[in-house]
């Protein structure tokens, strides 16, 4: 995140980035709590955590809890020549399977293939690598935003639907 982040401030301008060497997953509730709590957190939660270290459903789940359903949580699908990226995977892949609301950056297949945009650990992206990953979030954000409208349609269409008395009233 923090080797994209000129890519990401020129993609989103205005966008806020938290991040900082080495972190990992276990540091992200505690960071998203001191946002939502000072009102800082954004509509759309970008969490690129996974490439230190493995990860597990508790701070996923809490994760999830504190970003609530007014907006969009997506992820950063890792890349790196680390053991515990095939664990991180897995476990995302499992949490997103479960929460169909929650979107992936999927920068691990899009860097994959041009492995030649990374700097000689295999892991941080240089200029063209920060693209693409900026790119890849704009994938995912563009996929909840259209999520979100759809879902606004289909409620508002049922909404009036019932108020016309083509529909029976909604039962919650």
């Amino acid at each position: 995140m923090l080797a994209s982040a000129p890519a990401l401030v020129e993609r989103f301008p205005g966008i806020q980035i938290d991040a900082a060497v080495s972190r990992q997953m276990s540091a992200a509730p505690g960071i998203l709590e001191q946002l939502a709590g000072s009102g800082q957190l954004r509509r759309y939660v970008l969490v690129g955590l996974g490439t230190n270290g493995p990860i597990d459903r508790a701070t996923l789940d809490r994760l999830l809890e504190i970003v609530g359903p007014e907006r969009e949580l997506i992820f950063v699908r890792p890349y790196a020549p680390r053991d515990w990226i095939p664990g991180v995977d897995a476990e995302l892949a499992s949490f997103v399977t479960a929460h169909r609301d929650i979107e992936v950056a999927d920068w691990a297949g899009a860097i994959g293939a041009r492995t030649d945009l990374l700097a000689d650990d295999q892991v941080h992206p240089g200029g063209a690598g920060g693209q693409l990953f900026a790119d890849e979030v704009e994938k995912a954000v563009d996929e909840a935003e259209a999520k979100r409208a759809a879902a606004a349609f289909w409620r508002d269409y049922h909404a009036a639907q019932r108020a016309q008395g083509i529909l029976p009233p909604d039962p919650h």
